[in-house]
């Protein structure tokens, strides 16, 4: 018998990330629908406990809805948004553990928003920290691209600011982005 999909993505996932998906799945900000709340707590008891063969559209189904006949269209809806649900777990985890790359989709967040004031703050937070970074790798060069965009952005919004130190910035990292990644590629 062919495993589903979530029970897959799931099993992929070590003990302390499945206990935190359970955190997400329960949080309101980014879960309201409770009957996702009841899927995760059916899958993790499954999981935990080595019952992965009792984990069937029919045992998710006569668990979610015991008074109901088995509507396999509405089963791959609920099983289609918990899958939704735990890819952005796995997004929000993985940003997570790159704080520049979070200071810089704030940055960029300011500048959509034309905060200049908010935006000076954290541009010198994050130059503090490309400057202090020995680690100068692909994903060093690719938060600077990121970074440099972000100035250029929200200089755009000021007609009489000259951008051309910026676009040279810019250009720069996106060389050393490219001999970064090729190194990189040959080192491999």
């Amino acid at each position: 018998m062919q495993k589903l999909k979530i029970t897959v993505l799931l099993e992929g996932l070590s003990p302390a990330e499945l206990k935190r998906l359970g955190d997400f799945v329960r949080s309101p900000f980014y879960n309201k629908n409770k009957t996702l709340v009841s899927l995760y707590e059916f899958l993790e008891k499954l999981l935990t406990g080595n019952g992965q063969d009792n984990i069937t559209k029919e045992n998710i189904w006569q668990y979610l809805n015991p008074d109901k006949k088995y509507d396999d269209s509405r089963l791959r809806s609920v099983l289609s948004d918990f899958k939704k649900l735990c890819e952005t777990f796995l997004t929000v985890v993985k940003q997570e553990s790159d704080p520049l790359r979070q200071r810089n989709v704030l940055l960029d967040t300011l500048a959509e928003k034309n905060l200049p004031k908010n935006f000076e703050l954290i541009s010198k937070e994050i130059s503090k920290i490309f400057d202090e970074e020995f680690n100068r790798n692909n994903e060093y060069y690719l938060n600077r691209i990121h970074f440099e965009r972000s100035h250029i952005d929200i200089g755009g919004k000021n007609i009489e600011k000259n951008l051309d130190e910026n676009f040279i910035r810019l250009s720069d990292s996106i060389d050393n982005f490219f001999i970064s990644a090729k190194l990189d590629l040959f080192n491999s």
